[in-house]
C-alpha cells in the first residue's frame, strides 16, 4: 500500500509541474480567469484520481469517518464517543460535528442498497459525494469573491 501512496504523490507532483510549466510558458497569453480554470480543473483531476485510485481505507482516518456515516445509517441515532484516537475499533471520529455525516447518510443508503453492501463501491460513492461538496463550496466561494 505504501507504494501506491508514493505513486500518487509522484503523479501529483508531475501533473502539478506540468501545469506550472504551461502557465509559465504561456504567461503572456493566459488571463487570470484561465489560470483559475486550470487550477480548478487540476483540483478536480486530483480529487478524481484520489477517489478512484487510492485503495479503500488507505487514508489513516477514512475508515473511522466511514464508520460514522455507517453508524448513523444503521442506527438512525448519534454514536457516543468512547474510544481513543487510533483505537483498533476504528470508531474514534464520532466527536466530529454531524452535518457532513448526516448529509452523507442518504448516499450511503442508496449505494449500499444498490451494491448489496459492497464497501468498495460505497466508499467510492461517498468520495464522489465529497468531491461534489468541494465543487459546491468552490462555486459559492467564487460567487462571494466576484462581488
Amino acid at each position: 500500500m505504501q507504494n501506491t501512496g508514493i505513486g500518487l504523490v509522484l503523479l501529483g507532483l508531475v501533473f502539478g509541474a506540468l501545469v506550472w510549466i504551461l502557465i509559465v510558458w504561456y504567461k503572456p497569453a493566459i488571463s487570470v480567469r484561465q489560470i483559475l480554470r486550470l487550477v480548478i480543473l487540476t483540483g478536480l483531476f486530483g480529487h478524481l484520481i484520489l477517489a478512484f485510485v487510492t485503495p479503500t481505507f488507505f487514508a489513516p482516518d477514512e475508515q473511522p469517518h466511514f464508520k460514522y456515516v455507517q453508524y448513523l445509517a444503521v442506527h438512525t441515532s448519534f454514536p457516543i464517543q468512547d474510544s481513543a484516537t487510533d483505537a483498533p475499533t476504528n470508531d474514534w471520529e464520532y466527536y466530529q460535528p454531524p452535518i457532513y455525516y448526516i448529509v452523507s447518510v442518504p448516499i450511503y443508503w442508496l449505494v449500499d442498497g444498490l451494491s448489496d453492501g459492497n464497501v468498495y463501491v460505497t466508499v467510492r460513492a461517498l468520495r464522489l459525494f465529497s468531491i461534489a461538496l468541494w465543487g459546491v463550496t468552490l462555486w459559492i466561494t467564487l460567487l462571494v469573491l466576484s462581488r
